[in-house]
């Protein structure tokens, strides 16, 4: 009769950390959501977060370089 208490208690314990575990945890974040919103970058089109990107006029950047390359007149081919 012991062993059938130990057995039971022993099985609910390991189903109810199993269930612990499996359950997701409230207040956290869906996974692959952003923690913040990009914005994408009119030269190359990577998304960068704002405080990353450089912004001139209504056109954003991921680099300064790619801001340069923007404002330069591409050479008719």
């Amino acid at each position: 009769m012991t062993r059938l208490i130990l057995l039971t208690l022993f099985a609910w314990l390991l189903f109810s950390l199993l269930r612990k575990l499996m359950l997701p945890r409230p207040g956290g974040t869906r996974p692959g959501a952003p923690a913040t919103p990009l914005v994408r970058c009119a030269h190359c089109g990577v998304y960068v977060p704002p405080g990353e990107s450089v912004t001139v006029g209504d056109r954003t950047f991921c680099c300064r370089e790619h801001q340069r390359a923007a404002e330069q007149p591409r050479p008719d081919a």
